[in-house]
């Protein structure tokens, strides 16, 4: 949420605000992915070796599956 401000015509505790504002809202979705991820490996965990199987999936591998959304 970067936003862009013409820095003389901005107080100083405005731009404090702006950039403790944008830290909390990069952790904040930085830990709902987090939460996301964690979610789907439980949902993984959950399947029998069969179910597993018939996605593709061993269950060793469900600790290093890559779920982040790619663009």
């Amino acid at each position: 949420m970067a936003v862009s401000h013409d820095v003389k015509s901005v107080s100083p505790i405005a731009l404090a605000y702006i950039t403790v504002a944008d830290k909390v809202a990069g952790l904040a979705a930085r830990y709902n992915a987090w939460k996301a991820e964690s979610a789907t490996r439980a949902e993984l965990m959950r399947l029998t070796d069969a179910e597993l199987a018939d996605i593709g999936i061993a269950r060793y591998q469900i600790r290093t599956l890559d779920l982040k959304p790619h663009a």
